[in-house]
């Protein structure tokens, strides 16, 4: 089946970004990078790829998550457990779509430099393959963000990780090959912040010759 967009349908945008950040050792949600936090470059590449409808789940630094979103058309959620498992997370922001999203992205702010040229490849494999997870891979592994389908969203309350769900045998994900590394960066150690900062220093050096 090869679903139409129209304006009924779309895919939404949910971002997590509960977490206590305790091997970061400062709310990553609210580092910056490119002269942004983290959480709003998330919104950022949502909002670069035509996501309309996107949901931010906060839990620690709630009150700094949502001052820094105020500006955004974004929708946050209160995760009622933060120190609960990112799934659980997962399932609250899921909660929260309107009934007209015909499935949603799901992006760790840990990944929040990913392209709006990633996202909106996942998307128009969606319309062309609604009813199957869809996620970025190198080649060698998965990425972030990862495109859940609408038929698959009640299926989240019965698995305890995503990895769990993409395991099942009827569930494996299609996946696009990308070459945007930050798909494929999780930024959760000063260590991993610090490389991050380097790459983009280096990305805008001109070369040499």
């Amino acid at each position: 089946m090869v679903l139409i967009r129209d304006h009924n349908h779309h895919v939404s945008g949910l971002i997590l970004a509960a977490g206590a950040s305790s091997r970061m050792g400062r709310p990553k949600q609210l580092l910056r990078i490119r002269g942004k936090t983290m959480v709003a470059q998330a919104a950022e590449a949502f909002m670069s790829a035509g996501i309309s409808e996107i949901v931010v789940v906060t839990g620690h630094f709630r009150m700094r998550v949502e001052r820094e979103l105020k500006s955004y058309p974004v929708r946050c959620v209160l995760s009622p457990c933060p120190n609960s498992q990112m799934i659980d997370s997962v399932r609250v922001g899921l909660e929260g779509l309107s009934v007209t999203a015909s499935g949603c992205l799901i992006l760790p702010v840990d990944c929040a430099l990913v392209s709006a040229e990633t996202v909106k490849a996942l998307v128009k494999l969606h319309w062309q393959f609604p009813e199957k997870i869809i996620r970025p891979h190198s080649g060698k592994r998965g990425g972030h963000p990862v495109l859940i389908p609408r038929s698959f969203i009640s299926q989240v309350s019965q698995v305890k990780t995503l990895r769990e769900l993409f395991q099942n045998g009827n569930h494996k994900p299609l996946d696009v090959l990308v070459e945007d590394r930050w798909a494929f960066f999780d930024m959760d150690t000063p260590k991993d912040y610090q490389r991050a900062l380097k790459l983009l220093e280096n990305s805008r050096k001109p070369n040499v010759r």
